[in-house]
């Protein structure tokens, strides 16, 4: 009988230590950690337009004479030291440039023209001696080709025409002007433009 009832005393303790005394079991939970996973940013670079660049048609060269200078044009490129555009655009109607030589007959709209070349300045004695020749007054003209070109002239040309005995200029439309076709050491520049004499002057020599 004693060993019953130490048995049934001892069954409250158990009891109670398996209980809070709230009546529940007291156990320990660990706290739920949540991970979140951030997907990485990209960064996209900017697309930057470039326009496209246009290129604008250069303007066409214009060969002038005007206004009328007793000396002769510079030297242009390609000219291979004589004045103005030189002395050999070869074969064919003469091209747009700025040419020297004689004029030996003109018409009601065109001249009959013999191209030559034109040197200034200390050139001229380096040409001149090339050819076994001297040149003065720091000019040397050279005419090699006896070829003659007919050459068009526009209707609104004008003439730039040296003053007998002065070193003026007069100014003349072709149908009031009159070369001198009999005396070819004189010359003269023309002025081509789209094909057609637009200036023609008389080169001054001393």
């Amino acid at each position: 009988m004693r060993r019953l009832i130490i048995v049934l005393a001892l069954v409250p303790a158990v009891i109670s230590a398996g209980c809070s005394s709230s009546g529940e079991t007291d156990e320990t939970v660990a706290p739920v950690t949540t991970v979140t996973t951030v997907a990485p940013v990209t960064t996209v670079a900017p697309v930057t337009t470039v326009a496209p660049v246009t290129t604008a048609a250069s303007p066409s060269v214009r060969y002038t004479l005007s206004p009328p200078d007793l000396g002769p044009p510079v030297a242009l490129p390609g000219s291979a030291n004589a004045n103005g555009s030189g002395c050999a655009p070869g074969a064919g109607p003469l091209p747009d440039g700025l040419w020297f030589g004689s004029v030996v007959a003109k018409g009601a709209s065109s001249i009959d023209f013999d191209l030559a070349c034109f040197f200034f300045g200390d050139i001229a004695y380096t040409e001149a001696a090339a050819d076994g020749d001297e040149a003065s007054d720091d000019y040397y003209v050279r005419n090699n080709n006896p070829a003659i070109r007919t050459v068009p002239v526009a209707s609104g040309a004008t003439v730039y025409n040296l003053d007998d005995g002065s070193t003026d200029f007069l100014v003349f439309t072709l149908a009031d002007w009159t070369p001198h076709p009999l005396d070819l050491t004189i010359g003269y520049w023309l002025a081509v433009n789209d094909g057609v004499v637009t200036e023609i002057m008389e080169q001054f020599t001393p």
